[in-house]
């Protein structure tokens, strides 16, 4: 038996959690004492390698949300091309049941339609309370998103920084606008900063 299958889960599952979920679900083809681990990971951290894989993202993180059987899904971070908002949307939804903490998304493509939030993204206790950094990638400004981010500002006292990134098809006057409408709305944290780049 090798050394490191002789740690403790609670530590194998820290080790993991620094580990890419990819790399962390290859793991379970290690031994039968691995098989299971990687399901009690709090966090998936997913980023294609390239154009094949994006293909499959859908099916790696519905499976992965599926499977899953830590009682906190502490982060969940997608950097994502190509996925329909119905998946994100239902990503979301499972993550919030889950009690994550931290969601990070960057889904560069457009054409797929916009995502619609899941109300319950309003009410995720754990977000508002823990939640202390956003960094939003591909910020489209729409009403949906804009009510978001005044929600998110408005509700989360922990809130440290929030990072805005617009698409780079926005013009400068267009992401002027936007930066007004973000920076007159009241904060809950008086030690958050909010950049928009």
């Amino acid at each position: 038996m090798d050394r490191i299958s002789l740690l403790s889960d609670d530590l194998l599952l820290k080790i993991l959690s620094f580990a890419p979920t990819k790399v962390s679900v290859t793991t379970s083809l290690l031994s039968k004492r691995w098989r299971d681990l990687w399901k009690h990971v709090p966090k998936l951290d997913y980023f294609p390698d390239n154009d094949t894989e994006h293909l499959r993202a859908s099916s790696f993180v519905h499976n992965f949300l599926l499977l899953h059987k830590a009682p906190v899904l502490e982060t969940l971070h997608l950097w994502l091309r190509n996925c329909r908002p119905t998946d994100i949307e239902t990503w979301i939804r499972v993550a919030i049941g889950r009690g994550v903490r931290h969601i990070k998304f960057n889904q560069s493509s457009t054409s797929l339609g916009p995502i619609r939030w899941p109300r319950s993204l309003y009410t995720c206790k754990t977000l508002t309370f823990y939640l202390t950094l956003i960094e939003w990638i591909g910020y489209k400004g729409t009403e949906a998103e804009k009510n978001l981010v005044m929600y998110l500002l408005e509700n989360c006292g922990q809130l440290k920084t929030m990072a805005i990134r617009p698409l780079n098809s926005i013009n400068l006057e267009e992401r002027h606008k936007m930066l007004q409408e973000i920076s007159f709305t009241r904060r809950s944290s008086s030690k958050c900063q909010v950049s928009f780049t």
